[in-house]
C-alpha cells in the first residue's frame, strides 16, 4: 500500500485534471451510467458494471479535492485505489447551509467539542446548541473497574503478540466463570476480533465449566436474531442460570441493540480495540 495527496498522486500518475466537479455535473445529467450499463443483458453483470462505473466517477470528483481535505491510498496487492476524506466540513456545510437546522443526535458524540470542529471548522460556533443526556444508570448502581490481574494472578495484557497464548486465554475463561457465578441473569463479553472470540469460546465450550449458557455472535446476519432470541429466553425462563454472550467490537452486536435490565447486569471488553498498528491507513 501507498499513501498519497491527490496532488501527488496526480503528478506521480500524469494526469491532467480538468474541472471534476462539471464533468461529474455532465455525467449525472446524461446518465452515462445508465446509458452505458442498461444493454447488458445478465443483471448481475449489469449491477456490477454499474457499480463501478459509479465508484469511478464518483474518484474522478474526488479528484478536484485539495490536499488537506483527503488522501488517496494505493493497494497495488489488490488493483484498488481509495480516496479517504479526512475533512468533512465542507460536505456538511454544504448541507448545513441549505437547511433550516441541522439535528445530530448519538450515543457517541462526546467529547462535542471534536465533532463540532471536524464538522464545522468552528465557522458557525455561535449557531450551534448542544444538549446531553445524563447516564441511565445511576453512579451508585454502577461499578467500573479495571481487572489488572487475572484469578490465578496473571497479568491480563491481551496486545496481539499475547492475546492468543494458552495462558491469556486460560485467563479469560476463568475470569469469565468467575464472574458467571457471581453475576446474575445476562453478560455481554466484548473481543476485538473475530478470531480471537471464536478462541476464546472454543476453548470454554470445551472444558464445560461455564455456570451460564454461551452463546457466540455469528457470522451470518441472518442467525442474528436467532441468536438473541435464544440468550433472552434462556435469562427469561431461568434467570437463576442466565446466559453469557460473545460478541465482537464494532460488529453487529456492539452497536443498536437494547441489551435492557437483567439482559445484560454484567459487560466485559477483553483488550483495547487500538487500530492496527501496520495497517497504513
Amino acid at each position: 500500500k501507498k499513501v498519497m495527496s491527490m496532488n501527488e498522486f496526480q503528478i506521480t500518475f500524469k494526469i491532467k485534471v480538468g474541472n471534476t466537479f462539471s464533468l461529474s455535473n455532465w455525467a449525472k445529467e446524461s446518465k452515462i451510467v445508465y446509458n452505458c450499463c442498461h444493454s447488458e443483458k445478465d443483471e448481475k453483470t449489469r449491477n456490477t458494471s454499474s457499480e463501478s462505473f459509479r465508484k469511478c466517477l464518483s474518484f474522478v470528483e474526488m479528484m478536484g479535492n485539495t490536499d488537506d481535505m483527503g488522501t488517496v491510498v494505493i493497494s497495488n496487492d489488490q488493483n484498488q485505489l481509495t480516496y479517504l476524506l479526512l475533512n468533512p466540513s465542507n460536505v456538511f456545510m454544504e448541507v448545513a447551509n441549505q437547511a433550516k437546522s441541522v439535528v445530530l443526535v448519538g450515543g457517541t458524540l462526546q467529547p462535542l467539542e471534536d465533532v463540532v470542529f471536524q464538522l464545522t471548522q468552528d465557522s458557525c460556533i455561535d449557531r450551534i446548541m448542544t444538549h446531553c443526556n445524563g447516564h441511565v444508570i445511576p453512579k451508585e448502581s454502577c461499578l467500573c473497574m479495571c481487572a489488572l490481574k487475572g484469578p490465578k494472578d496473571s497479568e491480563t495484557l491481551f496486545n496481539y503478540e499475547r492475546r492468543e497464548t494458552p495462558t491469556a486465554i486460560d485467563s479469560i475463561c476463568l475470569s469469565v466463570v468467575d464472574l458467571a457465578e457471581k453475576v446474575p441473569h445476562g453478560i455481554i463479553v466484548f473481543f476485538s476480533s473475530r478470531s480471537f472470540m471464536m478462541k476464546v469460546y472454543n476453548y470454554i465450550s470445551k472444558t464445560k465449566e461455564e455456570y451460564k449458557f454461551l452463546l457466540c455472535e455469528p457470522v451470518e446476519e441472518s442467525q442474528l436474531t436467532k441468536v438473541m432470541k435464544t440468550f433472552k429466553s434462556h435469562i427469561d425462563h431461568d434467570p437463576n442460570q442466565g446466559a453469557v454472550l460473545f460478541a465482537v467490537i464494532n460488529g453487529k452486536l456492539s452497536e443498536g441493540i437494547n441489551f435492557a435490565n437483567d439482559y445484560c447486569r454484567c459487560v466485559v471488553v477483553v483488550g483495547m480495540p487500538y487500530p492496527d498498528s501496520k495497517d497504513i491507513v
